[in-house]
């Protein structure tokens, strides 16, 4: 697990297997009822049928943080 020194990653952490971000603030799924996690529920995308964020990959963004994080 990545140290974190204190800082904490906004924004997206995830893309989902659909192609659009989730898992974290501002992303493209929407947070599910009774959850407080951003980003796991239905994709908010028009013409997007996705019902729940399932992970595919790190976004770049993330993936950088996480890899400062470790020194």
């Amino acid at each position: 697990m990545a140290k974190n020194k204190g800082k904490q990653f906004v924004g997206p952490k995830s893309i989902c297997l659909c192609g659009h971000t989730g898992d974290g603030t501002n992303s493209d799924h929407s947070t599910l009822i009774g959850s407080s996690e951003d980003g796991t529920g239905e994709c908010l995308v028009n013409g997007c049928d996705c019902t729940r964020f399932t992970w595919g990959r790190f976004t770049k963004k993330f993936h950088n943080f996480l890899e400062r994080s470790k020194s």
